[in-house]
């Protein structure tokens, strides 16, 4: 476990966890990867976002060199990837995937110890260590510790996935697409899951999904891939504030329209997603009706600040982009 100190050793004092200059893949002489550049902070969630073929988990792979970029350089807190052994780079990221490929023929202890047991942790330390990683994903030890992969839902498979993937307490976790397979309970429930383990362990995570509205949930930093390049990277909010071009602001709509068509603006101020007040003195609003849709009305704050929502003469309350992303986020 004190492998992962090793990564934390960095040329500068506080570099970007990860950092893309000038990034390149290519597959069958087409290039699926042009020119990427972008840094990845320390310590949140960043989301890739993008629809099918757009390189996002092409990008993912390039970090652990599971596919090696064409040509640029990758580095992890400072270091270029290339001059760690491959060994230690991957000893040191978690990596969740959808397929979760537990070993079938290990239980589910077995399954948690492999990477520590290739560093060379105490036996007594790595018992504890699974127990203590399965009573936090809510499963436990007495019961689950010598199941065998086929005995266990999907949900809980990747429960045991994501303590596999913590288990060497790595400072850096992949997730590509861990939950898409997932019935939608297991799928919610995993990513509070993720969100609560992340909050206390302080890692961080680069997220896979093709879905926006996960995006929002999980991410800090959103980037939306298309076509091997990421055209825009920001937090939720700027995202639906202020995309960066049609294609964005499409993809961020969808979102808003796919499941809401017949979500009435009313709901937000009920459940607490609207403010009674709008602080900004400069602010533009346009009023609109409480039975209005979230379909209906969200272009139209391509031209005001806020929603001013009104049920006949009353006035229910104010509705922003950020109010509808935080909406979106946690349902």
């Amino acid at each position: 476990m004190q492998q992962s100190a090793k990564l934390k050793s960095a040329v500068d004092e506080n570099p970007p966890m990860v950092a893309f200059s000038h990034v390149s893949q290519v597959f069958d002489g087409q290039a699926v990867i042009d020119d990427l550049n972008s840094t990845i902070p320390q310590g949140e969630i960043f989301v890739l976002v993008g629809t099918s073929g757009s390189g996002k988990t092409t990008t993912l792979k390039m970090i652990n060199q599971l596919q090696p970029q064409a040509s640029g350089q990758i580095t992890i807190q400072g270091q270029d990837i290339e001059t760690i052994g491959l060994q230690q780079l991957r000893w040191n990221i978690g990596y969740v995937l959808q397929q979760i490929a537990l070993f079938p023929t290990m239980t589910v202890a077995e399954n948690i110890a492999v990477i520590p047991e290739m560093k060379g942790v105490a036996r007594a330390e790595i018992d504890a260590l699974i127990d203590r990683l399965l009573t936090s994903v809510g499963l436990d030890p007495a019961t689950y510790r010598t199941r065998m992969p086929q005995e266990l839902s999907g949900g809980e498979q990747q429960r045991i996935g994501i303590c596999r993937a913590i288990a060497s307490d790595p400072p850096l976790v992949l997730m590509d697409e861990a939950f898409s397979a997932l019935d939608p309970i297991s799928r919610t429930q995993l990513q509070d899951l993720v969100l609560d383990l992340h909050e206390a362990r302080h890692d961080t995570i680069i997220f896979v999904t093709h879905d926006m509205d996960e995006a929002l949930k999980m991410g800090d930093h959103i980037a939306v891939m298309r076509e091997g390049k990421i055209l825009q990277v920001a937090t939720p909010t700027e995202i639906a504030q202020h995309p960066a071009n049609d294609f964005v602001q499409q993809f961020f709509a969808q979102s808003v329209a796919k499941q809401d068509r017949d979500v009435y603006v009313s709901k937000l101020v009920m459940m607490g997603f609207a403010q009674q007040q709008l602080d900004d003195s400069n602010a533009t609003t346009v009023t609109v009706t409480a039975d209005a849709t979230l379909g209906e009305v969200y272009r139209q704050l391509d031209d005001a600040t806020a929603l001013r929502v009104v049920d006949g003469k009353r006035q229910l309350g104010f509705v922003t982009a950020a109010d509808i992303v935080r909406y979106l986020g946690q349902r």
